[in-house]
Formats: structure tokens, C-alpha cells, sequence
């Protein structure tokens, strides 16, 4: 069994940045961002994930806001740096727009990265990896262009997502920070060819599960060819300076048998107000 650390959408932002500023659009329920409390957000996470002495965590990207920059990436990665695990980064649509260059991006991060292996670089600079642990990999794909408007994952990425589900036997977590799979009438939350790359991901048998963050409100679920989606509460989404949210994963990897392989038991432990828990259980792959 691997216990992984989840946390997504943190939005670290300039200290000016205004708290109640409501973000909602296209009929999206209302959304007041605490940028503030970033720090303390991540804190709890991590002394959390210490003390649970999970193998890995995710963040799931967003890590900082579109407001922020450099400063504020180095100030994540510094907070970061107190877990005793390895990170992997996760690459949203705001760190896309907030850096100045995809080299201060990679160069700022490495300061907790895990190691980056079997990795894709497309035009811009911008990286998919893998990650093992134990006999798991981890598959992180990077999603050039969700945000407003929507847009594609593009070839480079898709082209070694295949490559690499057909390279392995392993059980393989994928993570990605726009959800892989329609998320209500919100075509600004999901890549324009997620059934694309859902079509990649179903010709292989030994994807486990795919996670997820982006879309901000609550959790959200799907389940193709027995493969389970999940997006995650953002941290940032809280309706009081006290709120946050983020998770502990337990995936016990090809331990259920389905017509489209073997496939894992995923328990959910959700913390702060908004961490909602969940599991798909092995005898109906319902969600709970």
C-alpha cells in the first residue's frame, strides 16, 4: 500500500492580494480565495504528512496564484521544504502564467523536487515525468493550457503518456492538474481533448486511478473503464480564514479484478474543513 500527501490549488499570492474577492464565472458556485493564508494552509498539510510518515506527496499544481511570482514560488518551496518526503510538483495553469520563464520555474523547484525521470520536454520548456515508489510509478502530465477558455494538452505530452503506459507493467497513478474528464457545463475546467487522452490512457490496463486538482469546488468523480477520476478541493477555496483542505491517499495497487484489469482500492482521509473523504470500494467501484 502507498500513502501519498495531496494538496492542490494553494495559490500562494502577494501579500496584497485581496482575501474576499469573489472569483466565480460561467454559473460557478460563489468562490472567495484566501490567498492570506497560504503558509498556514500548507503548514497544516505538511506537519500533517510528517506525522503520518506518508511515501510521497503531490501538489497538484496552482501552487501559486497568477497575482505572485518568483517571490512567491520561492516562498512555497522554502514552507515546502519542511516535509521529510520527497514532492512532486505538479505544473497548473498559474504557474504558467505567473513565472517569467519556464527556467526559473524548474531552476526555483528543485529546491523540493523529487527526481525526474523518464521526462518530456515540449517547445516551451514545460515537463511530464515519472516517479516510482515502491512498484508504482507515478505518471505527472503536464496541461499547457487549462484555465478560461479551456484549451489542449499538447502532442509532446500525449505522445509520451503513450509511450509511457505502453513502456511499463507497473501500476500506474497518473496526476495531472486539470481534471481528465468533463466537469459539468465548466469547458474552462478540463482540457479541450480530455477524451483523448482518456482514449490514450484506456488502451492500457495498468492505470490505477487518476488525481487531479483545477476545478476548485468540491470534489468531482468519473469513472471510465473502471478507472477512477478524481479533482480535489482546492485549499484555497474557504469560506473562513480557518478552512483548508488536503488529503492522504491510501492506494493499494492491482488488488481488484475488473474486466479492464486489475485495478486499486483508494481510500481518502480528507483533513481541514473542507477535506471531504472518499472511497471507491472494491465490490462496486462506487463513490462514496
Amino acid at each position: 500500500m502507498i500513502k501519498l500527501g495531496l494538496i492542490t490549488d494553494l495559490h500562494y499570492a502577494p501579500e496584497a492580494t485581496e482575501d474576499n474577492n469573489d472569483w466565480s464565472q460561467d454559473g460557478s458556485p460563489v468562490e472567495y480565495r484566501r490567498y492570506s493564508t497560504a503558509e498556514t494552509r500548507l503548514s497544516q498539510a505538511v506537519s500533517t504528512f510528517n506525522s503520518e510518515s506518508v511515501d510521497i506527496v503531490a501538489q497538484l499544481g496552482d501552487a501559486v496564484d497568477s497575482s505572485g511570482g518568483r517571490t512567491e514560488l520561492q516562498a512555497f518551496i522554502t514552507d515546502a521544504g519542511d516535509l521529510t518526503m520527497d514532492l512532486l510538483n505538479v505544473t497548473g495553469n498559474h504557474e504558467i502564467s505567473a513565472i517569467d520563464t519556464v527556467a526559473d520555474y524548474y531552476t526555483d523547484i528543485s529546491g523540493k523536487q523529487a527526481t525526474m525521470a523518464n521526462v518530456a520536454t515540449d517547445v516551451n520548456g514545460w515537463k511530464s515525468y515519472t516517479y516510482d515508489v515502491d512498484d508504482t510509478r507515478f505518471v505527472v502530465i503536464h496541461v499547457p493550457s487549462v484555465g478560461v477558455g479551456g484549451g489542449a494538452v499538447n502532442s509532446t505530452h500525449t505522445d509520451w503518456l503513450n509511450t509511457q503506459l505502453n513502456a511499463t507493467d507497473m501500476p500506474v497513478v497518473i496526476l495531472s492538474h486539470g481534471p481528465l474528464f468533463e466537469i459539468s457545463d465548466y469547458s474552462w475546467s478540463y482540457p479541450s481533448n480530455h477524451e483523448t487522452v482518456r482514449g490514450i490512457i484506456d488502451t492500457y490496463k495498468n492505470v490505477q486511478v487518476c488525481l487531479s486538482g483545477h476545478w476548485h469546488f468540491n470534489h468531482k468523480n468519473a469513472i471510465y473503464n473502471d478507472i477512477w477520476y478524481r479533482s480535489f478541493w482546492g485549499s484555497i477555496l474557504a469560506p473562513s480564514p480557518s478552512d483548508n483542505a488536503y488529503y492522504i491517499i491510501e492506494i493499494e495497487p492491482s488488488t481488484v479484478w475488473t474486466p479492464n484489469g486489475y485495478k486499486a482500492n483508494v481510500s481518502i482521509t480528507g483533513y481541514g474543513s473542507k477535506g471531504l473523504s472518499g472511497t471507491k470500494p472494491s465490490d462496486s467501484f462506487a463513490i462514496c
